[in-house]
Parts: structure tokens; sequence; C-alpha cells
């Protein structure tokens, strides 16, 4: 089976400052305006299934390219993003006034220690692991999932053993498109393409 893992495209420039994982935040105007183009070279790597995460930055690139292949898409909450509890939504720098010791604390061990009400990493990998095992379970012999660097990164590091400690050393651009492909109860990796965040 293989696996086309894509990362949603580009959400507004002031989220950067603020601390996002599940917040359904909207997509720039640039973001929006490559949704066409992309699903077009998207729609070029022929799936046979199309799943989504069900924010909608994910969901409207999987509308576009459900169109054009014209089949369904399904929504799936599990390939979310991490889930920063409290934290979401919230400045950065307030989180950092609010709850310094254990901001250090998630800083040092983001691995292993969760946000307030949130997830860790390592809950994150254990999520996303248990959505790969389901994919191979499946008839399709190509699947596409639009999801989140998050969940890419958890992915990767599930597929090629990379420390979790290790995953933020893996760039996941927005428009990402990771390949992965599980034969004989072998996983591999054949693509990493980062080119369309670029366009």
């Amino acid at each position: 089976m293989e696996i086309f893992l894509v990362r949603h495209l580009e959400i507004p420039a002031y989220n950067q400052g603020l601390c996002v994982g599940q917040s359904d935040v909207p997509l720039t105007e640039h973001g929006k305006e490559q949704i066409g183009p992309f699903a077009e070279s998207l729609s070029a790597l022929n799936p046979d299934v199309i799943l989504t995460s069900d924010l909608q930055r994910c969901k409207l690139l999987a509308e576009v390219l459900s169109q054009k292949k014209n089949m369904p898409f399904e929504e799936q909450k599990e390939w979310r993003e991490v889930n920063f509890g409290r934290w979401e939504n919230q400045e950065w720098d307030e989180i950092k006034k609010k709850d310094p010791e254990l901001v250090k604390q998630w800083v040092d061990d983001y691995v292993n220690i969760a946000p307030p009400d949130g997830e860790s990493f390592m809950m994150l990998f254990k999520r996303i692991g248990n959505q790969l095992l389901a994919l191979t379970n499946r008839k399709e012999e190509r699947a596409m999932v639009i999801t989140h660097s998050g969940a890419i990164r958890a992915s990767l590091c599930y597929v090629l053993g990379i420390k979790l400690e290790d995953a933020f050393s893996l760039e996941i651009g927005y428009g990402c498109v990771v390949g992965l492909r599980y034969i004989n109860e072998h996983w591999s990796l054949f693509r990493l393409d980062n080119q369309s965040e670029k366009k």
C-alpha cells in the first residue's frame, strides 16, 4: 500500500505568535488561492481514497480534490494536529507569563509532558500510529491523507524509527507531500517533497 501524507496550505501569519494545534483556524488568502493548483497536482497521484483531518485548513483542500477526482472524502478527527489543551489559541508570550514552570518542563520534554488538558508528543505519536495501522488494513492500494505537520512528523518517527526527541529536525512545510509504502509488513519512505510551499 502507498500512503501520501499532505500538509495543509498556509495559515495566517498572525498565528505564528499563537499556540495553534487543534484550533480551527482558516487559511490565508494566499493559501486559498493555492488550493486549486495544488489539488490538481495531488490528483495526478491517483489516490483510491481521500482522508482528511476535520479542521477547515485541511478540509477545504479535501473538498476540492474530492471534486476533481469525483470521489467522496472521509473526515477523521484522529488526523488532527497535537492538542495544546488550555494553551490553544493563546499568545505564546502570555502562556509563558502565566505558567513559566510548566512551559519550561514542556520545552525540555515535550515528548512526555502535555499542556494542561492537552497531549504530549508521545500521545500524538500513539494516536497517529494507530491511524497508520488502520490504513494498512484497508482494501485500497493508494490512500491520501490531508493532515498537519505534527501528524506527519509523528508518522515519520513511527515508520522510520526516528527518536521522538528528534521529530522537529524534520522540516514539514505548508503543502509538503510525504509518500510512505507498506509492503510485507515493512514500511519505507519514497517521497518527501517540500516544494509545494514555494509555488
